[in-house]
């Protein structure tokens, strides 16, 4: 192995090594990486709303919390598939999730979602 191979080599492991005493790594935790695609995914959680509260033939009467609940499960299928970091994201994360897109999508307010599901939203 030439020199400088072999220094870059003991450089990298050295590197690594530092980084890991250092608490820094190269890979983003899971937590982080939610965090980065949660303005997307609120979006994509939105966009489908709309879609399925326009074509789900539901009563008048029918409670928010129903129509929000027979989502929620093609909503976090949706959800997973489009987004890897999803993939083992706890029910309450896809929830809020969930909650945000039909907020964002404007066919309800913040206080009626938050009335409907009984919990605050950020």
């Amino acid at each position: 192995m030439p020199l400088n191979g072999a220094l870059g080599f003991m450089k990298d492991k050295t590197m690594g090594l530092f980084d890991k005493l250092i608490g820094r790594s190269k890979k983003k935790s899971q937590a982080h990486e939610t965090i980065e695609i949660m303005d997307d995914a609120i979006q994509f959680a939105a966009t489908k709303w709309v879609y399925f509260i326009e074509t789900m033939p539901f009563k008048e009467s029918a409670p928010l919390k129903e129509k929000i609940f027979i989502f929620f499960v093609p909503a976090t299928e949706g959800l997973k598939n489009s987004f890897p970091a999803l993939k083992n994201a706890p029910e309450a994360i896809l929830l809020m999730i969930v909650a945000k897109g039909v907020e964002l999508s404007g066919t309800h307010t913040k206080e009626q979602i938050e009335g409907a599901l009984g919990l605050p939203l950020p």
